[in-house]
């Protein structure tokens, strides 16, 4: 996990500079090894932390850390200290096509996406803000999971 974290920073890492967003990652060196579908791992990391970027002006600090706990689960927190999201929001960001930023292109579909991804991975995905202060995801998931298999599935 530590190494797709890492990856999928370094994709965004040119954009980071450009607006001097400071990302820093923390994971301790004994983190296991999870079965998992890499594929999904990186687009749930890719959708939050191209959030995260939206909600940070010029210059911010992004945050992931990873943990494992004694009773077999790996845990992601992505924490920004952009604008935060609204009370009355928090409800709605993980459904389809809701956005606060449509005039921005923004479709609403990368949460909602993303909330389907994790439970899909057999986790669970929790987020706390406060308007101007930042966001945080944490994503806990199982080391090892069942992946369904399904039969008209396509794969990129």
């Amino acid at each position: 996990m530590a190494e797709i974290v890492h990856e999928t920073v370094a994709l965004l890492s040119n954009e980071a500079e450009y607006r001097s967003i400071r990302i820093s990652v923390a994971a301790p060196e004994d983190l296991p090894l999870i079965e998992s579908n890499r594929g999904s791992l990186e687009q749930i990391l890719l959708n939050l932390l191209n959030n995260a970027f939206v909600a940070m002006n010029d210059g911010g600090h992004l945050a992931l850390a990873l943990n494992h706990s004694a009773d077999g689960h790996v845990t992601l927190k992505i924490a920004d200290n952009g604008c935060g999201i609204a009370a009355e929001d928090l409800k709605n960001i993980f459904d389809p096509f809701f956005t606060t930023k449509s005039r921005q292109g923004n479709t609403g579909l990368g949460l909602s996406v993303t909330y389907g991804l994790v439970n899909e991975l057999g986790g669970r995905i929790e987020v706390r803000s406060e308007i101007g202060k930042g966001t945080q995801f944490e994503i806990t998931l199982p080391l090892k999971i069942a992946i369904k298999e399904l039969s008209d599935a396509c794969y990129f």
